[in-house]
């Protein structure tokens, strides 16, 4: 709903940007902290970071993936020490509320696979690679949770 002073309220429906813009931008502003963490973490930090990432890869149910998760995301944000790229996230809000993986549970795997190769890119110091594979990463759930919601027919094919 959009309100116009004057002109009154509008309704807009649902579309395929609706449903992806917030996941493209997050992912270039998570891809952005990537690439810092990259750069500026320090060795206690990237040690950090593995243990986090072994919580990771070890979890067998989906409240300790999304835990995890949370936690090596977290972690990577401090290792950047970019505030305003912190500050930036938090004006954007959420589609699927609660536990994402638990919401749209075909994004586990390829969660997996993508923090692996972002961790293994900061781990490494390359700040170009972990950008492009945390960027592409959550960019790709955008895709998935419109793919869920196309399922549900909250999205339809004339919309996207």
């Amino acid at each position: 709903v959009t309100i116009e002073p004057h002109r009154g309220a509008f309704v807009h429906g649902v579309d395929d940007g609706w449903v992806r813009d917030p996941y493209e931008i997050l992912g270039g502003l998570y891809g952005l902290a990537a690439a810092r963490a990259a750069v500026r973490g320090t060795a206690d930090e990237r040690a950090l970071l593995e243990r986090i990432h072994d919580e990771l890869r070890a979890a067998d149910d989906v409240d300790g993936f999304d835990a995890a998760n949370h936690a090596l995301l977290q972690h990577l944000l401090a290792m950047a020490r970019a505030p305003r790229v912190v500050t930036a996230m938090r004006a954007i809000t959420s589609i699927v509320p609660g536990n994402f993986f638990a919401e749209v549970p075909a994004t586990i795997e390829p969660q997996r696979a993508g923090i692996a190769q972002t961790v293994q890119c900061v781990l490494a110091s390359d700040a170009t690679g972990a950008q492009r594979a945390l960027g592409a990463l959550v960019e790709g759930h955008g895709v998935a949770v419109a793919q869920q919601l196309r399922a549900r027919g909250v999205l339809t094919d004339e919309e996207a």
